[in-house]
């Protein structure tokens, strides 16, 4: 999740401002139509709440898993303020995952590369934001083009805070120092600039449940149906090796290195409202996602009838955006295999249009039942997909944290980004990490209380993964029929 995602910049290709319609009937947020003034005088800004209402809008206009961590500290905002008004300024495959869920009353579109070019639109969307009447600009992505578009947008107090592994925040904002749990330099005043001291938020994550989300149910085309009820996730800290859903605050004090990511952008929230991040809510919750709709599972249905075999169903995301973030396909074959001959697994492949190639290959090479449905799906399909399958098997992306929010068994290799950062918040769960990639984050081979429970396998091979994911099988959730 680290770095620039697919190397695209999206402050240079900011296209026509887009803002996401509430969905009628689904009780969550999303943008409501603005519509006439009180005074007649034009339209009244988007989003729920009076405009008097303290608003805080927040900036991330990375991928979709780094949007997703942004929840958590919106919706603790909102816990703690009473009547706050919250959105976000995201990319539009985020913005369509997060349409409807209660830590926003807007979301804010930012087209991505190849969707429309031209200072022009930059100024229409940020037009559009200051309309919404929002005071204080939150720098989740803390990169000088959020801080412009905010600056443009009318948000005279700015605020950011560094997470170890990327680069500090940039003018315009205002740099905010948490340490040891404490919130530090929050009281920034209105004017850019840097803070006086950079520090990452620390602590434990706490392991809180968030509140339970039900997945999809249904039959199989051969008549086996399960039902996908999602468990609730926990925080980084205090979960086993086997993924014993964590409970309990706190582990004690941990450094910046180790603390989740969510956590890092909670703890930006609470220095924007004055007060310790520990006096909020306490515990970490997970990110709030409505439940995926009717068509959504229906297309799921279709796709369950084409995998191949009567055995656990079990998910395969062969690789991230970033290369480095790629598990070789001779493992992922070992595995697969494996896995059919001890528990008759049978697989599908998930993945946008450009990870057809290596599914194609790996189906090519594998004995093991397996379909291919990378660039078949939409992100509502692939959410409820997980929550019908079994076992889910991932390099660290955007797809193992939704399939941990649909209550899934997951196991993620890590070769090169931090688990420390970026664990999904899944209860049953196993984390393979390469000794040089933990060393490369400064982390220890050996996770210390409250930290996310990686697991350092020297290099990781099929051999560690096979009998992790044998573990989650034994342990996972049945259904129905199953």
């Amino acid at each position: 999740m680290s770095g620039r995602g697919d190397g695209t910049d999206p402050w240079e290709s900011l296209g026509p401002p887009e803002i996401r319609p509430a969905r009628a009937g689904q009780g969550g947020a999303g943008v409501e139509p603005a519509g006439p003034a009180p005074d007649g005088s034009g339209s009244e800004p988007a989003g729920r709440g009076s405009r008097d209402a303290p608003g805080f809008i927040g900036y991330q206009l990375k991928n979709i898993g780094d949007a997703l961590m942004c929840l958590p500290g919106l919706s603790m905002i909102k816990r703690l303020v009473p009547g706050a008004r919250t959105a976000l300024v995201t990319r539009k495959a985020a913005a369509e995952l997060i349409e409807g869920s209660p830590a926003v009353d807007a979301l804010y579109v930012a087209p991505g590369a190849g969707e429309g070019l031209g200072l022009s639109a930059t100024f229409r969307l940020a037009r559009e934001i200051r309309r919404g009447g929002w005071d204080t600009a939150l720098g989740f992505d803390h990169k000088a083009r959020s801080g412009i578009l905010s600056l443009l947008a009318g948000q005279r107090t700015r605020l950011s805070s560094p997470v170890p592994g990327y680069e500090p925040p940039t003018w315009p904002w205002k740099t905010v120092a948490v340490t040891e749990g404490t919130v530090g330099d929050a009281g920034a005043g209105p004017d850019s600039g840097r803070g006086p001291e950079r520090g990452g938020g620390s602590g434990g994550m706490g392991a809180g449940r968030g509140p339970e989300e039900k997945g999809a149910s249904g039959a199989r085309a051969a008549g086996r149906g399960r039902e996908g009820e999602g468990a609730s996730g926990a925080g980084a800290g205090g979960r086993g090796r086997e993924g014993e859903g964590a409970s309990g605050g706190s582990a004690g004090t941990l450094p910046p290195g180790l603390v989740h990511m969510a956590e890092h952008q909670a703890r930006l929230c609470a220095a924007a409202l004055g007060t310790d991040y520990r006096d909020g809510p306490g515990r970490l919750m997970r990110p709030e996602l409505p439940a995926p709709s009717r068509q959504a599972e229906e297309e799921a249905f279709r796709l369950l009838s084409e995998i191949p075999g009567d055995g656990p169903l079990a998910g395969l995301c062969l690789s991230g955006r970033q290369p480095e973030k790629s598990w070789h396909l001779l493992n992922w074959k070992a595995v697969c295999e494996g896995l059919h001959r001890s528990r008759g697994a049978c697989f599908c492949v998930t993945g946008g249009p450009g990870d057809g190639a290596a599914a194609r290959t790996l189906m090519a090479m594998t004995e093991a039942p397996m379909a291919d449905f990378t660039g078949r799906t939409t992100l509502g399909g692939f959410r409820a997909l997980c929550g019908m399958l079994d076992l889910y098997l991932s390099v660290d992306t955007g797809s193992a944290h939704l399939a941990a929010l649909a209550g899934t068994p997951l196991m993620v290799v890590y070769t090169a980004s931090s688990p420390a950062l970026w664990t999904p918040m899944a209860d049953r769960i196993r984390l393979l990490c390469y000794n040089w990639g933990l060393k490369r984050h400064g982390l220890p081979l050996e996770p210390p209380p409250g930290a996310a429970p990686w697991e350092a396998c020297g290099i990781p091979g099929p051999a560690e993964a096979l009998a992790a994911a044998e573990s989650l099988l034994d342990g996972g959730r049945g259904g129905p029929g199953r």
